[in-house]
């Protein structure tokens, strides 16, 4: 609405002009838009509902009074779904978003006042943040846990995540390197030169079945002649 520069219709801020304005019939134009938004953005029960009110300004009251709650309960609901929030399935990143959706929207209803002690109240925020995060974390993650524990000053929030997000990258490519077991490695060799002595023996049973035709092959002489030469000289 901010963003089309509806809001004041919304509101009620832009009245509705007299009847004999020369603003009438741009009010009623952007009145019949900002209704028209509206409509099609609620639920079509709710449609129901407010479909023959006259003004935008009337419906948007009419939602507020019957949807709106109290910021009491909408923080009690934000406080009860942190303290059982927990990673589980997730991963470190979608845990981490998770997380800071709901930090994000309980920051803005308990947002500290612009005084003096704004800048604690924030600090307090955060390190109850990240508390909030380790406490949730897998068991897996038990030592990186402790060891931002450790570090002096705390990390904040973003960064303890960021610790996390490596180890859990870590964890997967050690995940990925293959396993050797010495006893298949040496059943593999032996195997490997079990083959290999078959095959020298095959050639040694050829070599010998075929001497005969070996020994009367001219190459063969050629050899038997150089090798007579030898003796003689």
């Amino acid at each position: 609405m901010s963003a089309k520069n509806k809001m004041s219709i919304v509101t009620g801020e832009y009245k509705k002009p007299d009847s004999n304005s020369p603003l009438l019939p741009l009010w009623e134009q952007c009145n019949s838009m900002v209704i028209s938004w509206l409509l099609h953005s609620a639920d079509k029960d709710i449609v129901s509902n407010i479909i023959y009110t006259p003004t935008a300004a009337q419906i948007w009251r009419d939602l507020s009074q019957k949807f709106s709650f109290g910021q009491g309960t909408k923080i009690y609901q934000l406080q009860k779904e942190m303290s059982n929030l927990s990673q589980g399935n997730l991963s470190v990143s979608a845990y981490f978003t998770k997380c800071k959706q709901l930090w994000d929207e309980y920051v803005v209803l308990v947002a500290p006042c612009s005084c003096s002690l704004q800048g604690s109240a924030m600090k307090l925020i955060q390190r109850q943040q990240l508390m909030q995060f380790l406490m949730g974390l897998n068991d897996m993650y038990q030592v990186a846990r402790i060891n931002i524990l450790m570090m002096k000053p705390l990390p904040s929030v973003a960064q303890a995540s960021s610790i996390i997000l490596q180890e859990e990258q870590q964890r997967e490519l050690r995940s990925y390197v293959p396993h050797y077991n010495e006893n298949d490695s040496a059943a593999f060799l032996s195997q490997n030169n079990s083959r290999f002595f078959h095959k020298i023996s095959l050639i040694l049973l050829i070599i010998h079945n075929n001497l005969d035709i070996i020994l009367s092959h001219p190459f063969h002489n050629l050899f038997k002649g150089d090798l007579g030469q030898e003796e003689t000289l």
